[in-house]
């Protein structure tokens, strides 16, 4: 069952989470403190993978996995850099 078909059937949705890649966005330094140095260099580099799970009433123990963006940007994943 995706979205559209629940939206036509009326089925109520349960639960809902999105979820986006821990390297999105990108870090800026928020120290009052410009002499000390950064101890690490960030590990944002502005990915843009996110997914979507839903649940719904009618099927509680069925989750559904829509990836929004399905590619990572900028990044492979897994890496340790």
């Amino acid at each position: 069952m995706d979205t559209q078909e629940a939206l036509q059937k009326k089925i109520r949705m349960r639960y809902s989470a999105k979820f986006i890649c821990h390297r999105s966005g990108s870090y800026a330094s928020v120290a009052l403190d410009e002499g000390r140095p950064t101890q690490k260099k960030s590990k944002k580099a502005g990915c843009t993978a996110s997914l979507s799970i839903e649940c719904y009433f009618k099927e509680p123990e069925v989750y559904h996995f829509i990836p929004v963006v399905q590619e990572h940007a900028f990044h492979i994943p897994g890496d340790q850099v």
